[in-house]
């Protein structure tokens, strides 16, 4: 621990200046008043000298990991524990969700549903009905109609919720059941 008070500004300033000089360390301390120890300890990194160390515990994780991690959270696909065991980080999921949320970017929000139909796909509907308007029952028989309601018993399907980068367009979940429709 240190006895003496740390330099002052303007001590630093005249330490650093005798030492462009060279003049000894020892000559220096003789000059300022203070320890050699002291002038050796300033000359050895004079920009973080008298700089308080904030204490605690260090972080688990770097900078450089907590911006890959809301780098690859924008892309939006995954979940907080997914980008954690694949970017193998060395946090928590949920630490991994509290450094998500802290982002004034990434909102984790539920993703819309399936969209409106569009001015184009009503279009398009209605093109299909008018060239199957004349058809009779026999060719209505040979058509598979395979857009009917699935019962979900066991809970939903997929990610519903995902970490919405705001800058770019929301996500939206389709829930289709057979592949395509109109």
């Amino acid at each position: 621990m240190p006895k003496g008070k740390k330099l002052a500004p303007f001590q630093q300033g005249q330490v650093l200046a005798l030492h462009n000089e060279n003049v000894s360390q020892k000559e220096i301390a003789r000059r300022v008043k203070k320890s050699r120890k002291a002038i050796q300890t300033f000359l050895k990194v004079p920009q973080v000298y008298n700089e308080k160390h904030a204490g605690g515990r260090p972080p688990k994780m770097t900078p450089a990991e907590s911006r890959r991690l809301l780098r690859e959270a924008s892309k939006g696909e995954k979940s907080a524990e997914t980008l954690r065991r694949e970017l193998e980080l060395p946090v928590s999921k949920r630490r991994a969700q509290q450094i998500l949320s802290t982002s004034p970017l990434l909102q984790y929000q539920t993703a819309k549903i399936a969209p409106q139909l569009t001015p184009r796909h009503r279009t398009v509907r209605v093109k299909w009905a008018k060239e199957r308007a004349g058809w009779n029952m026999q060719k209505w028989g040979q058509v598979i109609f395979s857009n009917e309601k699935k019962f979900n018993l066991d809970g939903p399907d997929g990610l519903s919720y995902y970490w919405h980068d705001l800058p770019k367009e929301g996500k939206v979940l389709s829930r289709r059941q057979m592949g395509s429709g109109s």
